[in-house]
């Protein structure tokens, strides 16, 4: 099969699998990574690291960190080649304090929303549910124990209705969303149905549950426990359609989460491909997939904060064969003047009906290889330096690449690109697949962008190591 068209169908699959939710996501590529080989590791253990392994950890579930050690990797004189990408998109979450209403007989949910959203989108389509159940176990009464269960029940559960024109003029001026009362979904009729069971923690404080019963129960089939053993829940609505491969000679791929889990798959399948052999790798290759991309990541699990650092030195010191005689701290410093980071979150193509939106000068295309993004007030971080080791690694392994500018009378989105620079103080490249319906629920992609950027991405593993700066 031709590698462009088996990639993209590759891609659609796991989109349909690991959209919804980024603790879906984190399980896939958790998955992804074990069948590979790689060796998970725990952040609450030491670290005992071998060159010539491949590792990785996730973080709270909703982040994923692998790494491969090159065998001739030193920690005096090595590099890190970094890809970064991000697991989370735009998303209707579930009011955890309380999402169970009503109104005029339906069974409702009340909502809060995740990130920049095109809520239109929403609208009149089959909505399942994807995210995280925690379910309470009683292996020992004298231990509060707690299980977390990912579940993805992508079935039309849930429903987003647009109010006919005839009753209103809605539309005249755009389709305009109040997010707290029009994004509300209905689950069905209300149910006088008396639920019993239902585990204290599920019940607010004036005697109500907090989520439909009804969901609740499904939930609970859903992971193989009781009702009353679930103690919390954290959900997203999601789009039921399956991802797919379209258009009429199959140029894209339509679905959900494409940004960024476009980014996600490609740094996966290429640190996989990239370091299949490592007997003459002489850096460690590093993926980061992020959380929280949409809403500034400034958290735990987010690239504002010092997990790309600490993983370095965990690494160096996992390596060390006496880490209290080395300073590690000192080691990882140097280490990062001698490292890269590729941002891999996707661009916007120029769009066919609103061409006038890019500039006249190269707009990056669908189906036209990976894209360098530049802007000089730093929403993207790419430097000369960097951009000309991307262009050079695309040009010697016959990778189209594009460069991409914003007009300068339009607003410019950014990436987690600037934030790991900033936070490691390593330079950084930012690098995406042209795509169009960002941030819409169905989302697109050019079908051979999917390979261009792995073998991009595997690329650059495998030559960093031949690369430097005078």
């Amino acid at each position: 099969m031709d590698p462009f068209k088996k990639e993209a169908e590759n891609f659609a699959a796991f989109l349909t699998r690991a959209s919804g939710s980024p603790f879906v996501a984190t399980s896939v590529v958790r998955k992804i990574l074990l069948d590979a080989g790689f060796k998970e590791l725990d952040e609450a253990e030491h670290w005992k690291l071998e060159p010539g392994k491949r590792y990785f950890f996730t973080r709270n579930g909703a982040a994923v960190h692998a790494f491969a050690i090159g065998a001739k990797y030193d920690i005096e004189t090595g590099a890190f080649a970094i890809v970064g990408a991000h697991t989370d998109n735009p998303a209707l979450r579930l009011k955890p304090p309380r999402s169970k209403t009503s109104s005029c007989g339906a069974a409702m949910a009340s909502i809060e929303v995740y990130g920049g959203g095109i809520w239109q989108t929403w609208f009149d389509r089959n909505l399942g549910v994807a995210g995280k159940v925690l379910v309470q176990e009683h292996k020992d009464k004298s231990k509060i124990e707690i299980k977390t269960h990912v579940v993805s029940i992508k079935k039309p559960l849930f429903y987003i209705p647009t109010v006919a024109p005839h009753l209103d003029q809605p539309y005249a001026n755009g389709f305009q969303v109040n997010k707290e009362f029009h994004l509300r979904p209905l689950i069905g009729d209300t149910d006088s149905t008396k639920y019993t069971g239902i585990n204290p923690a599920m019940i607010d404080s004036c005697g109500n549950p907090k989520h439909e019963p009804a969901l609740l129960a499904l939930l609970a089939e859903e992971v193989g426990a009781e009702l009353g053993d679930i103690v919390g829940v954290d959900l997203r609505l999601c789009d039921c359609e399956p991802a797919t491969v379209g258009g009429i000679r199959g140029d894209y791929v339509f679905g959900q989460g494409i940004d960024n889990l476009n980014g996600t798959y490609c740094a996966t399948m290429g640190l996989i491909r990239g370091t299949e052999d490592l007997s003459e790798q002489k850096n460690v290759c590093l993926i980061n997939l992020f959380d929280h991309e949409e809403c500034g990541s400034l958290s735990a699990q987010g690239a504002n904060g010092r997990i790309v650092s600490d993983t370095i030195e965990r690494i160096m010191r996992g390596l060390a064969k006496d880490p209290l005689a080395v300073d590690i701290r000192e080691l990882a410093f140097r280490a990062a003047r001698r490292s890269l980071v590729l941002s891999a979150d996707n661009s916007h193509a120029v769009h066919p009906n609103y061409s006038e939106k890019h500039t006249a000068q190269d707009p990056p295309y669908l189906n036209a290889g990976p894209v360098i993004k530049h802007n000089v007030n730093q929403r993207y971080a790419s430097d000369a330096e960097g951009s000309a080791i991307v262009t050079l690694i695309c040009k010697k392994h016959g990778i189209p690449i594009q460069e991409f500018v914003i007009r300068q009378d339009t607003n410019c989105g950014t990436t987690i690109g600037p934030t790991t620079g900033a936070q490691t103080g390593i330079r950084t490249v930012d690098i995406g697949n042209a795509q169009l319906c960002m941030h819409s629920i169905r989302e697109m992609l050019g079908a051979k962008d999917v390979e261009y950027m792995i073998r991009l991405i595997n690329a650059f593993f495998t030559d960093y190591s031949s690369i430097s700066l005078m």
